[in-house]
């Protein structure tokens, strides 16, 4: 009976040994029946990345509260680089959810992107954030994007947003 189990214990080891163990794969989603449903029971004009070069992958979207604000549009990007970049946006969310979703960053400085302007956040591990507000007829929408890699991708991604449509 020892014989047998050293048996299955050595076949055992050797599986455990073969299977690769490299980052753990993150599923990749499509965000955008998430965010065309936040849009259609708001009304508020959300946005999203439209036409990202090959190489980013969504792997998270959701809509509903985050902290303070109620209705939250909310998705994460894998960068080409393996990075991720974090959009969060808001109506009316103020500066303390803002402080909080950018873990109490110090504001930097301002960068244009896209023809606009955002406030440049980074916080103590380094982690830049673009922050910025825009009028609505819902209030004012506040935008919020995080980035592990730099600004450098955040250069790709915010071009990129676009208003989301509603699916028909």
């Amino acid at each position: 009976m020892v014989r047998s189990l050293f048996v299955v214990f050595v076949m055992l080891a050797g599986l455990v040994l073969l299977v690769p163990r490299g980052d753990m794969l993150r599923a990749v989603i499509d965000p955008a029946p998430v965010a065309a449903a936040a849009v259609a029971e708001t009304g508020v004009p959300f946005t999203a990345p439209q036409d990202l070069p090959d190489g980013w992958t969504a792997t998270s979207a959701r809509f509903g509260e985050l902290g303070d604000a109620e209705q939250v549009w909310q998705s994460v990007w894998t960068t080409p680089s393996g990075g991720s970049i974090a959009l969060k946006e808001a109506v009316d969310a103020g500066d303390d959810w803002v402080r909080r979703i950018t873990t109490d960053a110090a504001v930097s400085g301002s960068v244009e992107l896209a023809g606009q302007s955002w406030e440049q956040r980074v916080d103590e591990r380094g982690q830049l954030h673009l922050v910025r507000n825009t009028d609505t007829d819902q209030g004012v929408l506040t935008t919020v994007v995080s980035a592990t890699g730099g600004l450098a991708e955040l250069e790709v991604f915010v071009p990129a947003l676009r208003a989301v449509t509603v699916l028909d």
